[in-house]
C-alpha cells in the first residue's frame, strides 16, 4: 500500500501487516516545499514503478522503483510548485505516454525514461492544475479553474499533440477540481454546463 501524505511524506507499507517497507521525505529530499493545499496528486503504479509529483529543481515529476524506493528518474520544471494533478498513463502515437500536468504546462513523458516528448502551455487561475486529462479517441481534454480548458489531437504515428480548441467563456467547461467525464461527443464537469468535444 501507498499513501502520500500532505507534507509530502511517502510511505510504502506492507499490506498484511502495516509495517513500513520504505519512505520518502519529499520535502527534505527534494529541496521543495508543500504546495498551497498539499501534496494531493496520489502516486501511479505502473508495473515495477510508481510516479508522484514532488517539486523542486527537475523534479516536479519522479519515478519510483515500487518495491525499494529507488529513485529511477526526475524530470521537469516549475517556477511554483507540482501542484494536485495526478499523474495518468496513456497509450497514443505508438507508444504509451506518462501525463504531468503542473501549474504551467501539460506534459507527456516517456515513462521509461522521463524524457519529455511534447510540452503545450496550459496555466490554470491560483495554480490549480487539479482535474485529470481526459482522453477521447484521439481527443485529449484537460479543464481547470480560472477560464483555463484545451483540446488536444494527438498524433496517431507518434507522441505529438496539437491544439484543437481553446476554451472562451461562453463555450467552455472548466472544472476545477474534479475530473470532467466525456460521454460521446459530450464532455460534463461540475458547477458547469456540458460542453462539445470538438468545439
Amino acid at each position: 500500500v501507498y499513501t502520500l501524505g500532505a507534507e509530502g511524506n511517502l510511505l510504502c507499507l506492507d499490506a498484511e501487516t502495516g509495517k513500513p517497507l520504505w519512505s520518502k521525505q519529499l520535502k527534505k529530499e527534494y529541496k521543495t516545499e508543500a504546495p498551497q493545499w498539499g501534496f494531493c496528486g496520489h502516486p501511479l503504479i505502473d508495473g515495477n514503478k510508481l510516479y508522484c509529483l514532488v517539486g523542486g529543481a527537475g523534479s516536479v515529476a519522479v519515478c519510483f522503483d515500487k518495491d525499494t524506493g529507488r529513485e529511477i528518474w526526475r524530470a521537469l520544471n516549475s517556477s511554483t510548485d507540482s501542484g494536485y494533478c495526478p499523474p495518468k498513463m496513456i497509450e497514443a502515437g505508438g507508444k504509451r505516454q506518462l501525463l504531468i500536468w503542473h501549474p504551467q504546462s501539460l506534459n507527456s513523458l516517456d515513462p521509461e525514461t522521463g524524457k519529455v516528448y511534447w510540452s503545450e502551455k496550459l496555466d490554470p487561475q491560483y495554480g490549480m492544475a487539479c482535474s485529470g486529462p481526459q482522453v477521447a479517441g484521439d481527443v485529449l481534454f484537460v479543464s481547470a479553474i480560472g477560464k483555463c480548458a484545451a483540446a488536444f489531437k494527438l498524433d496517431r504515428t507518434k507522441p505529438a499533440a496539437e491544439l484543437l480548441w481553446a476554451a472562451k467563456p461562453t463555450t467552455g467547461v472548466f472544472c476545477s477540481n474534479s475530473t470532467p467525464v466525456i460521454e460521446g461527443n459530450t464532455i460534463y464537469g461540475n458547477d458547469c454546463e456540458a460542453g462539445n468535444l470538438r468545439a
